[in-house]
């Protein structure tokens, strides 16, 4: 009877157990699986604000408020390729990161750029919460929000 009991209550957590580790993998999928929209043929990152975090969303409206009709604000680049040229090319690679992040390898014959997105849960979806793109000249990584709201409070001091 104790062995009974002793492997049903086994049964019970390992199905609980497997519950739980489906879930967190369907969540991490959907995390992958947001980050890869952006790289689909003819997506521009400006267009998709809806997968956007209210903060991210609020520091890139922002920038186009200050730059005016039809010209470039703090943000002269798009973030999700980490610079102003496509590359025809390229291949990209997407991983799990630590605390909610999803970081892609794009590569190209140019060379190869690590960009990490930050996620954070909003309503039950993912939302991206920034992007970070590494610097040129010694490859630490920067956010592209943090960047934005700087330079803006720069333009504002300047005024």
């Amino acid at each position: 009877m104790k062995k009974a009991l002793f492997f049903t209550i086994c049964a019970i957590l390992s199905a609980s157990g497997s519950d739980a580790n489906s879930a967190k993998n369907s969540a991490n999928d959907a995390g992958i699986n947001l980050v890869k929209s952006l790289y689909s043929k003819n997506v521009y990152f400006g267009d998709r604000k809806n997968i956007l975090s209210a903060s991210f969303k609020s520091a890139l409206m922002q920038d186009e408020a200050s730059a005016g009709e039809g010209e470039v604000g703090c943000l002269d680049y798009d973030p999700v390729i980490a610079g102003q040229d496509v590359c025809d090319d390229a291949k990209y690679d997407f991983e799990l990161g630590r605390r909610d992040t999803v970081v892609v390898t794009q590569t190209c014959p140019y060379g190869t750029q690590t960009i990490i997105y930050k996620l954070i849960r909003s309503g039950g979806d993912y939302k991206i919460d920034d992007i970070y793109n590494q610097n040129p000249n010694d490859s630490r990584a920067f956010s592209v929000k943090n960047q934005i709201l700087n330079c803006l409070n720069q333009s504002k001091e300047h005024q």
